[in-house]
């Protein structure tokens, strides 16, 4: 839903990212419903801290219905998917302005390792058990404006996060 909301902003290209096989196959029919196709770019895969291949679990925890697994467990019912890295999405299809990441608990396999995220201008991104390790490595790549949000309440921006365990980051470049 997002990619599409951004496309019909304005964004010129948009690059959205979505393991599930199942929202995936939702989200091209949306896209091509919207007559974005020439506009947002679909990619099919985990977000993770390296490229190949990891098991999504079944789940009733998520609106998917899926949850990827760390480690492969092998059970019947598990789904194959590939996996990506911020970096290796970053040199495909980058760059990029604007990051915006949901992705229920990637954020800690992807930002703290990637190399290239300092080439993104503004980053958005849900964290869930947790800020340090996210905000560390983005001030180390040269962002300098970091805000924090409560998801829910409009955009207030805060100096300090006001929930330690579930929130959003806002971080740009500039001041």
């Amino acid at each position: 839903d997002s990619a599409i909301l951004f496309a019909l902003m304005g964004a010129r290209r948009v690059v959205a990212v979505e393991p599930s096989p199942w929202a995936y196959n939702v989200a091209k029919k949306n896209i091509t419903i919207n007559g974005l196709n020439n506009v947002v770019i679909l990619v099919n895969c985990a977000v993770a801290r390296e490229d190949g291949r990891t098991l999504m679990l079944p789940s009733t925890e998520t609106t998917t219905g899926f949850r990827v697994a760390v480690i492969a467990t092998g059970a019947e019912g598990d789904v194959p998917v590939p996996t990506c890295t911020l970096d290796t999405l970053i040199e495909r299809y980058g760059p990029f302005d604007v990051l915006k990441m949901d992705c229920e608990g990637c954020e800690y396999e992807s930002i703290p390792y990637s190399r290239r995220i300092g080439e993104v201008k503004e980053v958005l991104v849900e964290y869930h058990g947790g800020y340090e390790d996210i905000v560390r490595k983005l001030r180390e790549e040269g962002f300098k404006n970091i805000k924090y949000l409560l998801p829910g309440e409009g955009g207030k921006l805060y100096e300090k996060p006001v929930n330690l365990q579930l929130g959003l980051i806002y971080a740009s470049r500039q001041q």
